[in-house]
């Protein structure tokens, strides 16, 4: 905001009201007060009188007085009314020229922002557009350069998969930037390509699909596991070596039901399809293992001895970590390489150093289990 807009000089009235001259309504008031009392007062003395002239005289006197202060009245309100016109137009040259009438802030037409990631899209586009004729391929060449320009997952040397955006993901998808880019007839195919399951929206519609659960450098180990992929479920993604489950949430926010199936995967010897949910908590853990007629066995431990016991005797447990926001993984033990745990968001089980596990989850850690 300009110097101009917040100066405040007494020599710049203030937008508003002006009050009435009240010392002036005060003097004809109080001189029409008089009046009327005078005439009254006289009226009554000479009323005994032949006083018929002596009420005159007073009624007169005190119709003057009247007259007067309705004029002075009417006038003190044209004032008024001048006084705020008067205002009103100093008020609005002092406004700047981007201000409407009523006060509304006209908005600026500019071009968009030149960024880097804007011209690195811009001159992409024109290179499909060159090489590629056929409908189909172009949306996808260009939805490649889009998400992975403006959304890129960030690097890893790892095969890691992330989780869609399931059914029960309250999340909302982020625009499609820069979408003077495209033609009008192209955004349509555009959206439809970018939000389908084969497409990018587990990456749009949520941070989760640009952050890794546990760096590169955390990890010690990528288990081998069973490639044993049934066809009527996305979420089960193999056996360990030693025959423990491995599932892929089934949404951004799908961790919790997914950590309590592996558990209870392990104890039944079967796989069992997770149910969808979002922002699931520790009673919900309770109440999957308790559906499936297990038992719920909760404990604390503060220190990794601890915690190697307690899984020897009662087998994993599903433990909150925070590594992509609030998140609920499976810990299978403990060796001396580091922390054998298995992770839904990215559907694997690794081996995580002590460090980067107490990191994510400082002792005390509170273990839920299904015995």
């Amino acid at each position: 905001m300009s110097n101009e807009i917040r100066e405040t000089s007494s020599s710049i009235p203030r937008c508003g009201a002006y009050p009435l001259d009240h010392k002036t309504l005060i003097k004809v008031g109080g001189f029409a007060l008089g009046m009327l009392l005078l005439s009254a007062g006289l009226g009554i003395f000479l009323g005994n009188n032949p006083g018929i002239i002596a009420y005159a005289i007073g009624g007169a006197g005190g119709l003057a007085v009247l007259s007067v202060t309705i004029w002075s009245l009417i006038d003190a309100c044209r004032q008024h009314s001048r006084q705020i016109a008067e205002r009103a137009e100093t008020c609005k040259k002092k406004l700047p020229a981007t201000l409407e009438e009523g006060g509304v802030q006209k908005p600026k037409e500019q071009s968009p922002k030149a960024t880097p990631e804007r011209e690195a899209l811009k001159e992409k586009l024109k290179e499909i557009n060159a090489k590629i004729g056929e409908k189909s391929e172009k949306i996808k060449a260009m939805a490649d350069a889009y998400v992975s320009i403006f959304h890129p997952l960030p690097f890893s040397k790892y095969p890691r998969q992330y989780p869609l955006m399931g059914y029960g993901c309250t999340v909302c998808h982020k625009p499609l930037r820069e979408a003077d880019l495209f033609k009008e007839e192209e955004r349509k195919d555009l959206y439809a390509h970018l939000y389908s399951p084969e497409g990018y929206y587990h990456r749009l519609a949520s941070n989760h699909g640009q952050v890794l659960s546990y760096k590169d450098d955390e990890i010690v180990e990528i288990l081998t596991t069973k490639d044993i992929h049934l066809d009527d479920s996305p979420y089960f993604k193999g056996l360990t070596l030693d025959g423990r489950y491995i599932i892929q949430q089934n949404g951004i926010r799908g961790c919790v039901p997914a950590a309590a199936i592996m558990i209870i995967s392990d104890r039944l010897g079967r796989f069992i399809e997770p149910e969808h949910a979002n922002l699931a908590d520790d009673d919900c853990i309770k109440r999957i293992i308790a559906e499936h007629n297990l038992s719920v066995r909760q404990s604390t431990v503060g220190a990794f001895d601890e915690l190697q016991s307690a899984l020897q005797q009662h087998g994993p447990a599903c433990i909150s970590v925070v590594t992509v926001g609030g998140h609920e993984i499976v810990i299978d033990g403990v060796t001396e390489k580091g922390v054998q745990i298995r992770d839904p968001y990215h559907g694997w089980a690794v081996v995580v150093t002590k460090d980067a596990f107490l990191k994510s989850t400082p002792f005390p850690i509170s273990l839920i289990q299904a015995v």
